[in-house]
């Protein structure tokens, strides 16, 4: 039982890690409002201030953007 239990968290820290996002395209955005074909992938972006920010074909599959502002920005 211990095995198939570690197993399973291996699995899941190994998945976990290769969503992950870019912690330097993160840090790009953050500081000048651009992340042009980053990588923000399952990135924490609550409540996040983005406006007028340039994601421009961003990676953003399950970014959390819940209550960001995001008015003036270009997330396509």
């Amino acid at each position: 039982m211990r095995k198939i239990l570690l197993t399973v968290i291996a699995i899941f820290c190994l998945f976990s890690f290769l969503n992950a996002y870019d912690k330097s395209d993160l840090e790009k955005l953050l500081k000048t409002q651009y992340c042009i074909g980053g990588d923000l992938s399952d990135a924490d972006l609550e409540k996040a201030n983005l406006e007028g920010a340039d994601l421009s074909n961003a990676d953003l599959p399950e970014s959390d953007l819940t209550k960001s502002n995001l008015k003036g920005g270009n997330i396509q």
